[in-house]
């Protein structure tokens, strides 16, 4: 490989490696703001704000999904209320 074909590829693996780097810090972003406002729902039903049929129609589940997950992530839905 000559030398200006090994400095072509060497840039465009450091572009194309910064490009991939700022793909992946904005999926992390916007991975964490989903899991904050899903928390912050899980968070209105154990504290009884509201219903778990609405949190899971805003999130786009069943209610069963929804008692999982909040289960997954430390929250319970208050005894009674299903």
């Amino acid at each position: 490989m000559s030398d200006a074909v090994r400095k072509y590829a060497m840039q465009y693996a450091k572009e194309y490696g910064e490009e991939q780097k700022q793909v992946g810090i904005q999926a992390g972003i916007q991975a964490g703001i989903k899991q904050g406002a899903d928390n912050m729902l899980y968070s209105l039903v154990q504290d009884g704000e509201i219903m778990p049929e609405n949190a899971a129609k805003r999130l786009q589940i069943t209610v069963s999904e929804l008692e999982r997950l909040m289960d997954e992530a430390g929250y319970h839905i208050p005894l009674g209320v299903l």
